[in-house]
């Protein structure tokens, strides 16, 4: 099967052809753009497992998957863009160890006028469509009040807007034309916390950051109960960031959430899959207060002193336990 003749047999059905993970050898794994319907293929995926497709000198990395080469020129998303294609963008998972929408290999949002089949299919064609890596970043685009996907031609002066809501401190948005940086607008260390008024305040929990086989540990899932309750204050979104099955956000409330999360502390070899995370979006008052407790471990913060600093709850008493455990000693027996 050529793809030629996939193409032709394609254009007889309603269906979308998506060029993955790009970036890759052309003729062996790449997209080879000298093949491009852009009727069959709305968009690509510029982000997955594999790592980021857009160009070889571009911020994220493709080294994912060591055994199926470096990412080169020619198969990129800048490749195909410097050809002139129109290309929606979006990411994807892949490989997702068998949980869907895994947190940090790649998600795609679209923007569709219901939750339907034909609603959805529509918003695809008409590139309605974009990609994140991690949290569920929220996008808005226009261009002189055209929306992400659309084709237009104008003499007059371009006006570009874009509305950006992410589960953390912003870094920077960078406009980019002609796969060249014609813009960057620069969010971190640019704004100044409110101190005074009714404030917004997204809070991530992170699990995890447990013992590694390198220490000598063995492999053992740990199991997280944790209940956040607010003080003058209210919930107003959970988020989940998890990497697989296992996780429950039971119940929630504008004033508390019960939670249950497992992290596999030794099963894996990074930092990244070895935790989980929850962002509570919480408004109130600067004082307003959220008490988090997390097993038998609790801790009282307001909202103003999360927007200045971050923490950490060890859990030593537990890291003791595990220690006396596995190897068969206690604090005491140490010299």
């Amino acid at each position: 099967m050529t793809i030629e003749k996939l193409y032709a047999n394609l254009r007889k059905t309603k269906a979308i052809a998506i060029p993955h993970h790009t970036g890759y050898q052309v003729g062996e794994r790449g997209k080879d753009w000298n093949h491009y319907d852009e009727n069959l293929s709305p968009f690509a995926e510029i982000y997955s497992v594999h790592g980021s497709s857009e160009g070889c000198d571009t911020p994220f990395p493709m080294n994912r998957n060591v055994s199926m080469s470096p990412r080169v020129s020619g198969g990129t998303i800048q490749d195909g863009l410097s050809r002139g294609y129109r290309l929606g963008i979006i990411a994807s998972g892949d490989n997702n160890n068998g949980f869907p929408g895994r947190y940090g290999t790649g998600l795609m949002a679209c923007y569709a006028k219901e939750l339907t089949r034909e609603s959805l299919w529509d918003a695809f064609l008409a590139r309605r469509v974009y990609g994140v890596t991690g949290d569920r970043i929220k996008l808005k685009f226009y261009i002189n009040n055209h929306f992400m996907g659309e084709v237009f031609k104008t003499k007059k002066p371009v006006k570009i807007q874009a509305e950006i809501i992410g589960s953390q401190a912003l870094d920077r948005i960078e406009l980019i034309k002609n796969n060249q940086i014609i813009y960057t607008y620069c969010h971190n260390g640019a704004w100044k916390a409110p101190t005074s008024g009714k404030v917004r305040v997204k809070v991530r929990v992170e699990h995890g950051w447990g013992p590694i086989p390198d220490y000598g540990f063995k492999v053992r899932d740990k199991i997280w109960k944790g209940v956040l309750r607010t003080v003058n204050a209210r919930i107003i979104s959970v988020e989940g960031c998890f990497t697989q099955w296992g996780q429950r956000i039971e119940t929630v409330s504008e004033k508390e959430c019960f939670y249950q999360l497992k992290t596999s502390l030794c099963a894996f070899p990074t930092i990244k899959d070895s935790k989980q995370s929850i962002v509570f979006e919480i408004e109130g008052p600067l004082d307003g207060k959220f008490n988090l407790k997390v097993d038998d471990i609790s801790k009282t913060l307001t909202l103003e002193e999360t927007m200045k600093r971050a923490c950490c709850i060890a859990m030593i008493d537990n890291a003791k336990k595990i220690i006396e455990k596995q190897f068969v000693f206690k604090e005491e027996d140490i010299e």
